[in-house]
């Protein structure tokens, strides 16, 4: 499903083949993450040294958690993104922290994947046609209508949505992340 444009991202999209439930919850909020921090870095002061005091140990933007704020914060996106990314953030600190929480099918899992929008908002059938006519930027899926049958499926298309969203950000995906479009680095 995942769009990665690298040799890593061959070799990630291989292991999310495989992985368990909870690897695949984690690997998948992951990608979103990096590609989330790569997007924040975009629109702040070019100071290395300081993004990297930001984003480590006891920074101001270590946690995914923190990152999902401030670029709500700065209207990088809207409510919908906000709220499914604070659902990713859920699903993947439920597997990261409840061990008892195995699969996509435990009952607050699967609502927080059910309740997610990207997944029906966001995207259309690779090959198929757009489901939106009025210029919204969709992320084409592979398989997308079987994905969407299960909690597992949902979620790794919203991972997949966000991450490709945050990777090729510009005024366009701004608009449709109901963000003002004119938000971005020197624009202040």
């Amino acid at each position: 499903m995942f769009i990665l444009e690298n040799k890593d991202g061959e070799a990630i999209l291989a292991e999310l083949a495989v992985a368990t439930d909870r690897s695949a919850a984690i690997l998948g909020a992951s990608i979103v993450d990096v590609e989330l921090t790569a997007m924040i870095r975009r629109f702040l002061r070019d100071d290395p040294k300081l993004f990297a005091e930001a984003i480590n140990g006891n920074g101001f933007l270590s946690s995914f958690s923190a990152r999902i704020n401030i670029a709500y914060m700065i209207n990088i996106y809207g409510n919908t993104a906000y709220a499914d990314l604070n659902l990713i953030r859920k699903v993947r600190n439920d597997f990261a922290h409840d061990l008892r929480k195995g699969d996509f099918e435990e009952g607050s899992i699967r609502g927080r994947c059910a309740a997610l929008k990207a997944p029906d908002d966001y995207t259309f059938e690779y090959g198929g046609d757009l489901k939106h006519a009025d210029g919204r930027p969709q992320v084409a899926i592979k398989g997308l209508a079987g994905a969407l049958t299960t909690p597992r499926g949902r979620y790794l298309v919203a991972c997949e949505v966000y991450g490709a969203v945050f990777r090729h950000w510009n005024p366009l995906v701004a608009k449709f992340f109901e963000a003002p479009p004119s938000i971005g680095k020197g624009e202040r």
